[in-house]
């Protein structure tokens, strides 16, 4: 976690999914931009699923993000750190 100094590094091992399909779940009010601390709207959604593998969030009409997508980012930031942590 960080504020105006780290408070906390951690790390989850990631695991590479396999997705073939998709399903559009709207939110106008997500806001993910601490992800990496708090799941809980990213992991409301991807509940919504039905049978698709994951997510395309739609916020204001366009699509955004998925839920893959959120996750391959936290990897990004974990290599541009140098953090370890296993495929």
């Amino acid at each position: 976690m960080y504020d105006k100094e780290i408070e906390e590094v951690g790390y989850t091992p990631y695991q590479m999914r396999m997705v073939s399909s998709l399903r559009p779940v709207a939110s106008d009010t997500i806001d993910y931009s601490y992800k990496s601390t708090n799941r809980e709207e990213l992991n409301d959604l991807f509940a919504r699923r039905g049978k698709a593998d994951d997510i395309l969030i739609v916020k204001d009409g366009y699509l955004t993000d998925t839920c893959l997508t959120a996750q391959d980012r936290f990897k990004q930031v974990l290599t541009y750190f140098k953090i370890p942590y296993e495929e």
